[in-house]
């Protein structure tokens, strides 16, 4: 029997878990360092088809077959938000965890605006938003702002959508999902000022047009969330999914290179027990 090696994976997303789930299937038992809920940003999607040969299905349904199958394999995920990484340690919140081997699947954090973050009702994911809303204002033309879009109108919410430029940038299908279903999408629009007005939101925009909303979804970007770190010896510590490919953000890439990390570990631990 190999020596007990530490082995920790920042990141409960797609990557994360594939990585923790390959090597269970080789004897090897990793902890998960998961700050929010399982999932990622897959709990946000309405649809997920980027994975060629498999069905599409909604954030949610992946995200129950995720739990389904952390459940059934006994994988330890640890509730914290890891800030910083020194060599052979991790730093979060709640504590301090050696590591021998560390896989870093951290995904993106969304572009700001702090400026509008005036309450609970602006939000850069779907699932933050507040219950009970009937209509949803979303800034952004890529993926995410009509993915999100789509999935308020799929939860009986009148969203409308605001693009700074001429077009949208999602995916073809995504703009014709959406009206097809006839969600205004307001082109060249940027909001300029959000204001709050009792518990609804006043929405002005680069024309001096003012609606009122009962949230706001910002979706204008990603960028790569990557904690703190003092390493001098990467050989034992893999940047993977999102979080190494800002730009692709795509759910089988995730799934490809945490698995591809977990063979690399099994690799260096001399193969399966």
């Amino acid at each position: 029997m190999r020596p007990q090696k530490h082995i920790c994976i920042v990141g409960g997303g797609p990557a994360g878990l594939s990585c923790a789930l390959m090597l269970k299937r080789y004897g090897i038992s990793a902890r998960i360092f998961e700050k929010e809920e399982i999932g990622g940003l897959i709990r946000n999607a309405w649809r997920v088809e980027n994975i060629p040969l498999m069905p599409a299905r909604s954030g949610a349904e992946i995200v129950a077959e995720f739990k389904r199958l952390i459940d059934i394999n006994g994988l330890e995920i640890v509730k914290d938000e890891i800030l910083s990484v020194e060599d052979g340690r991790l730093f979060g919140i709640k504590g301090e965890y050696p590591y021998d081997f560390l896989v870093i699947a951290t995904g993106t954090k969304p572009k700001r605006i702090p400026e509008f973050e005036i309450s609970e009702r602006v939000s850069y994911e779907y699932v933050k938003l507040p219950r009970g809303i009937s209509n949803l204002a979303v800034y952004g033309g890529g993926d995410i702002a009509f993915d999100g879009a789509l999935k308020a109108f799929e939860n009986g919410i009148k969203p409308e959508i605001f693009i700074r430029g001429e077009r949208p940038r999602a995916l073809l299908k995504l703009v014709e999902e959406a009206r097809n279903r006839k969600i205004p999408i307001h082109h060249k629009t940027p909001i300029r000022e959000v204001r709050s007005h009792g518990e609804r939101l006043v929405i002005v925009t680069s024309q001096g047009e003012q609606q009122e909303f009962d949230a706001l979804l910002i979706a204008i970007g990603r960028v790569e969330n990557l904690p703190k770190m003092n390493v001098e010896n990467f050989d034992k510590v893999l940047i993977i999914g999102d979080a190494a490919h800002v730009h692709y953000r795509q759910m089988s890439i995730a799934i490809g290179e945490g698995i591809k990390a977990a063979m690399m570990i099994i690799e260096l631990l001399g193969g399966a027990e």
